[in-house]
C-alpha cells in the first residue's frame, strides 16, 4: 500500500542458501527498452462499437473506421479486433489478429474506490460489486489493481497491476466500511441530523419565531460545504497527477470508480438561484477527465448512492434532500464517464448487470494504428473515431499526450515509473535489465534481518548509476504483503570501478521473504533491478547460532553504496580495505578460499572451535578442511572471524563448503553451507 499524496519517501531456516559467487560472474548487458526511442511511433487507439439497441458490434473491418488525429484524416496501418464471449469458458481469450500483433492485449484494470465521496452502504457494495467482477468476469491474463481516496488521507495505491487475483481479493476485503468513514465530515453527520431535528420540533411547536433553520445548522452547513469543496479539489487535482503518471503505462487502462460524485451545483450551479457553480472547481475537475482520457484511460463510474439520493444533503430541507438534484453528484460523474470513454451506470444495486456490460465493453474491442512523427513534447492530440455503417456508436478516448523526455517527468509520475519497475512481475513502462541480488537472513542484536546486496558490473553502471539514482529495497512476504520500503540515493558514483555493489540492512520478520531491489537512473529512466526468495528463520533461544558463510577477494575492484548502518565489513567484522564480497564464483587453480563468520552465543566467554568440509565434484562423502583463524573480534553475543580454509586446487565442477560452529567441549553445534560453480 502506497499513499500516494506523499510521495517522496513515505513509502515508507532457507529452502537452501546459494552463495552470490554462484550467480554473480558473467557480464550482463543492458535490457532496457525505452517507450520513446523510434523517431516514428506507432500511436495506437482502443474503441468499441454500439448499435442501435446498445449491442456490441463485432464485425466491423479496418475500411469501416475512419480516424482523425487533431482534425487531420490519418491512413490506418494496423488494426486489431479483440472478442472476449461471455458464453465462453472461463478463464478464455478469443483473440482475432488480422493484421500483426501491435498492442499489449493483457486487460489492465483499477478497482477505484472512493471513500471521501460515499457513506457505509455505499462502501460495502462497493466491495460487493468488485468482488463479483474479480469472481466473474476478470481473466487469468488480466492485471488487477487497487485505489483508494481518502478525506484527508488522499490517494493511495493499495496495489500496483498484478496478475496475483488472490492478492486482489484479499485487498478488497480489507477495505471494510468500519475503517473507511466517508467525508471527515461524516462523523458528524448524526450529530447535524439531530441538530435540524431540533430545530424542525422547535418550529412545529412554535418554539422559535419565523420557522427555518437555527444560525448554528447555517454555519454548519457552510462549513461543511466548505471541506467538500476542499476535498473536491484534492480530488480531482490527485487524479489528474495519477492519470499523467499511468500515461506511458501501454495500452488502455479501464477504471472502475466507485462513488457518488462531486455535488452538482459545486461543478454546475443551481439554475433555481440563478448561481454558478466554481469555476476554478470546475477547470480542475474538466482538465483532470481531460488528463484521464488523454492516457488511455477509460472510466467505468458506478454512483454508489441510491436512486434519488444525494450524498451531500441540504439542511435547510430535510424531509425533501432526496428530490434535490443540485446535490447529487451525477452530473460530474457522467462528465468523466463520457469524456474518458468509459460508461455511467446509475445504480450500483445492478452490479450484477453492470459488471457484464463492463465484461462486454472491455473484451470486445479494437484497436487502431497508425504512425505519426515522434515528437517528445508531451503536446495533447485530439482523436477522433468514425464508422462508416449506419446505427453505430463509437466510444473510446479522446486524444493522447505526446511522450517526453524521462527528465521532464513530474515527481509522481516518476514515482509511479519506478513503482512500475520494482513491484510490477513484468513491469510495463520499461524492459529492466536482471541482475542477480543476494540475500542473507542475519541475527543482529538479537532479532532476525536481512543483508542483502547487488552488485553491478561497469557496463550497466555507466547506465544505471548518476548522482540522483534511486535505489529502493523491497521485502515482502509470503503473501504479497510489502514488509519493509527503503529508498537509497546515489550522490557520487565513481567511474572507474570494475563492479558497483548497493547494500541494504533490514529488520525481517520470521518466514518466507522476497526481496527485490530496483535501481532507477533518475535523469533517463534506465532500470535494473534483482530479486531473491528466502526465509528468515527464528532468532530462537539456542545457546549457538552461526549465520551464512560470506566468501571474500582480497581484489579491491568495487565501489559501495548503502543504506544507513548497512555495513556488511562491520556486520562480519573484516577490514573494507583489505576484501570485498566475492564477485562471481572462484576460479580453477585456487587453492584456499577466505570468509568471514558470524556465531551468536548466549555465553559472552564461551570458547567456539570452527571446523570446515567440502563436498568435492562426483566425491562420495565431505572431506574436511584446514581451516586457520586470521582474525577474532567480539561484539555484544556475536563471535566474528576472519577464516582461511585450504581447498587444495579446485578442478571445474560443483562444489558445497559446509562450516560447522560449536563451543569448546559442547556437544551440540550450528552448520552452514555455501555452494559455488568453478569453471
Amino acid at each position: 500500500m502506497i499513499s500516494l499524496n506523499k510521495l517522496w519517501w513515505c513509502l515508507a531456516v532457507p529452502f537452501f542458501f546459494v552463495h552470490p559467487a554462484s550467480f554473480i560472474s558473467a557480464q550482463v548487458e543492458p535490457q532496457i527498452k525505452l517507450h520513446y526511442e523510434s523517431s516514428v511511433t506507432l500511436k495506437l487507439v482502443q474503441v468499441y462499437v454500439l448499435d442501435k439497441k446498445g449491442n456490441t458490434v463485432t464485425d466491423l473491418s479496418k475500411a469501416d473506421f475512419d480516424l482523425y488525429d487533431d482534425g487531420q484524416v490519418q491512413p490506418i496501418t494496423d488494426f486489431e479486433k479483440h472478442e472476449l464471449s461471455l458464453d465462453q469458458a472461463p478463464h478464455v481469450l478469443k483473440l482475432s489478429v488480422p493484421s500483426a500483433p501491435v498492442s499489449n492485449t493483457n486487460r489492465k484494470f483499477f478497482f477505484f474506490f472512493d471513500f471521501a465521496f460515499n457513506n457505509r452502504a455505499g462502501i460495502s457494495k462497493s466491495r460487493t460489486a468488485a468482488l463479483d467482477f474479480l469472481d466473474k468476469q476478470v481473466r487469468p491474463e488480466d492485471q488487477v489493481g487497487v485505489l483508494t481516496y481518502l478525506a484527508k488521507q488522499g490517494l493511495t495505491l493499495q496495489e500496483y497491476l498484478t496478475s496475483d487475483h488472490e492478492r486482489i481479493r484479499q485487498v478488497i476485503e480489507g477495505l471494510g466500511a468500519g475503517k473507511f468513514l466517508g467525508k471527515a465530515w461524516g462523523i458528524q453527520r448524526e450529530g447535524l441530523r439531530e441538530d435540524i431535528a431540533k430545530d424542525q420540533a422547535l418550529n412545529n411547536t412554535g418554539g422559535r419565531a419565523g420557522g427555518g433553520a437555527s444560525e448554528p445548522t447555517k454555519a454548519f452547513f457552510e462549513a461543511e460545504k466548505s471541506i467538500v469543496e476542499r476535498e473536491a479539489f484534492g480530488f480531482a487535482s490527485q487524479i489528474s497527477d495519477l492519470a499523467k503518471a499511468l500515461r506511458e503505462i501501454p495500452g488502455i487502462k479501464n477504471m472502475i470508480l466507485f462513488s457518488s460524485g462531486i455535488p452538482n451545483y459545486m461543478l454546475y450551479g443551481q439554475r433555481e438561484t440563478g448561481e454558478w457553480g466554481d469555476a476554478s472547481l470546475r477547470d480542475v475537475y474538466n482538465e483532470m477527465c481531460k488528463d484521464l482520457a488523454g492516457s488511455n484511460i477509460a472510466v467505468y463510474v458506478v454512483n454508489v448512492a441510491r436512486s434519488g439520493s444525494t450524498l451531500l444533503e441540504n439542511p435547510y430541507e430535510l424531509d425533501s434532500f432526496e428530490a434535490e438534484s443540485n446535490f447529487k453528484g451525477d452530473g460530474a460523474l457522467k462528465q468523466l464517464a463520457e469524456e474518458s470513454g468509459g460508461k455511467y451506470f446509475d445504480s450500483i444495486n445492478s452490479y450484477k448487470s453492470i459488471n457484464k456490460t463492463i465484461q462486454t465493453a472491455t473484451g470486445t474491442f479494437y484497436v487502431l494504428g497508425y504512425y505519426l512523427e515522434d515528437k517528445r513534447d508531451g503536446r495533447f492530440h485530439d482523436v477522433r473515431v468514425e464508422v462508416k455503417r449506419k446505427g453505430c456508436t463509437v466510444f473510446g478516448q479522446k486524444g493522447y499526450f505526446n511522450a517526453k523526455p524521462f527528465s521532464e517527468y513530474s515527481e509522481n509520475e516518476k514515482f509511479l515509473y519506478i513503482i512500475d519497475l520494482a513491484m510490477a512481475d513484468n513491469p510495463l513502462l520499461q524492459v529492466p535489465a536482471e541482475v542477480p541480488l543476494a540475500a542473507l537472513p542475519i541475527v543482529e542484536e538479537g532479532k532476525p534481518a536481512i543483508i542483502a546486496f547487488l552488485h553491478l558490473p561497469r557496463n550497466l553502471a555507466s547506465s544505471a548509476l548518476t548522482a540522483g539514482t534511486e535505489a529502493l529495497f523491497l521485502v515482502f512476504d509470503e503473501k504479497g504483503e510489502t514488509e519493509s520500503t527503503t529508498l537509497l540515493r546515489i550522490t557520487n558514483p565513481s567511474p572507474d570501478k570494475e563492479f558497483y555493489r548497493l547494500v541494504f540492512v533490514v529488520p525481517a520478520r520470521p518466514g518466507r521473504t522476497i526481496c527485490r531491489m530496483a535501481l532507477c537512473n533518475m535523469k533517463t529512466g534506465f532500470g535494473v533491478r534483482g530479486e531473491h526468495a528466502l526465509t528468515v528463520p527464528e532468532a530462537g533461544e539456542s545457546a549457538l547460532r552461526l549465520d551464512p558463510l560470506l566468501l571474500l577477494s582480497d581484489w579491491r575492484l568495487e565501489d559501495t553504496y548503502a543504506s544507513p548502518g548497512a555495513s556488511i565489513e562491520n556486520l562480519y567484522g573484516y577490514d573494507a580495505l583489505d576484501y570485498s564480497v566475492l564477485t562471481g564464483d572462484p576460479p580453477a587453480g585456487t587453492k584456499a578460499l577466505r570468509a568471514a563468520v558470524r556465531v551468536i552465543s548466549t555465553g559472552p566467554n564461551a570458547e567456539i572451535e570452527l571446523t570446515a568440509g567440502i563436498q568435492k565434484p562426483e566425491a562420495a562423502g565431505t572431506e574436511s578442511l584446514p581451516i586457520n583463524i586470521l582474525k577474532e573480534s567480539l561484539d555484544g553475543p556475536t563471535r566474528k572471524f576472519l577464516v582461511e580454509l585450504t581447498t587444495g586446487e579446485l578442478k571445474p565442477g560443483v562444489y558445497t563448503l559446509s562450516l560447522i560452529a560449536k563451543e569448546k567441549g559442547g556437544q551440540a553445534g550450528a552448520q552452514t553451507t555455501v555452494t559455488f560453480t568453478v569453471k
